[in-house]
């Protein structure tokens, strides 16, 4: 929206403004949605004692390529080095490049749920369009042409577009 459609100065600073306040609540609670309640919300957990330690955390791989995108647009949008410096933080320190390598486990085609795949390819297409360094931009491509191999049989026109948009170019290792 803010690269496409906001026109103006005034719409482009309440884009920014909304995308700073989510993107700072996120960093000011470790990485996590915290509801009305003062608790955590079911889904938008990505501190990394959650994510790499708890007993069992299925969306690994996808919280931290979301997270990652996130950042990466909060960056863009801002033009703030904090949430880059919380994504590098979030790289070396707990390793969630490596975790958005598999963003997604897959028994075969149609064991996926379809919102989790559109959430992984909206995060691949942010993340791969706004990512400065070639080799984490390599690697996420290379994640995203394995999870796009999983979809392909599905001829989905939304998952194509992205891929195409996000990797046309792009050499994967």
């Amino acid at each position: 929206y803010y690269d496409l459609v906001a026109d103006t100065p005034e719409e482009k600073k309440r884009v920014r403004d909304v995308v700073a306040a989510i993107t700072d609540h996120l960093i000011g609670h470790d990485f996590q949605m915290i509801d009305w309640d003062g608790k955590p919300t079911r889904w938008a957990v990505y501190n990394p004692e959650a994510l790499n330690n708890g007993p069992f955390w299925a969306e690994r791989g996808l919280n931290s390529l979301s997270i990652l995108s996130y950042l990466a647009v909060a960056e863009h949008v801002t033009g703030d080095a904090k949430y880059r410096k919380a994504a590098d933080y979030l790289i070396k320190k707990h390793s969630y490049h490596t975790n958005a390598l598999v963003s997604k486990l897959h028994e075969g085609q149609g064991t996926g749920n379809h919102s989790d795949d559109e959430m992984a390819f909206m995060g691949y297409y942010s993340l791969l369009k706004y990512e400065k360094d070639p080799q984490l931009r390599n690697l996420y491509a290379l994640s995203l042409f394995r999870y796009w191999n999983d979809e392909r049989p599905e001829m989905n026109p939304f998952f194509n577009f992205v891929y195409a948009a996000s990797c046309t170019g792009v050499k994967l290792p």
